[in-house]
């Protein structure tokens, strides 16, 4: 079984999603907690894709994208050449069943890392990192205030 986003590329991702948002200079001091948080995140949105991926209704409310029909509708080529990209369920059902290609493999979890950014953006990862940084040097600078 594959999974349909590639762990160590959202990890990397996320992690300079971190970093663009702190700065780097600010990013430096964060390291542990860059890394930490972006394992997380890669962790919880490779397994939130594959729950996705296998719901009947990839609808989402109030977001106009669709896994299923965005897949269908990418006019790129994945496999066969005879058939362009094949159809959504055929894709989940070869990555289900490992019988996909290391090469299309990797062409698909690309596509859907690509698909969930564009689907869902980087501003609320980005948002809540620096919120979180935000309290954290508060709860720092009052521990060093009250020593």
């Amino acid at each position: 079984m594959k999974d349909f986003i590639n762990y160590d590329d959202m990890y990397e991702c996320i992690k300079n999603i971190y970093i663009d948002a702190l700065g780097e200079e600010e990013a430096s001091k964060y390291e542990d907690e860059i890394e930490f948080h972006a394992d997380i995140v890669a962790q919880n949105t490779v397994e939130s894709m594959r729950k996705y991926v296998h719901q009947k209704n990839t609808r989402i409310e109030g977001n106009f994208c669709n896994i299923r029909e965005d897949w269908e509708d990418t006019p790129e080529f994945i496999g066969s050449e005879v058939q362009p990209w094949g159809k959504f369920d055929d894709m989940v059902k070869s990555m289900d069943d490992d019988t996909i290609s290391e090469e299309d493999c990797k062409k698909a979890q690309t596509w859907c890392m690509d698909w969930y950014f564009r689907a869902f953006g980087t501003w609320g990862l980005k948002y809540n990192f620096q919120s979180y940084i935000s309290e954290l040097e508060y709860e720092e600078e009052c521990c060093a205030a009250n020593a």
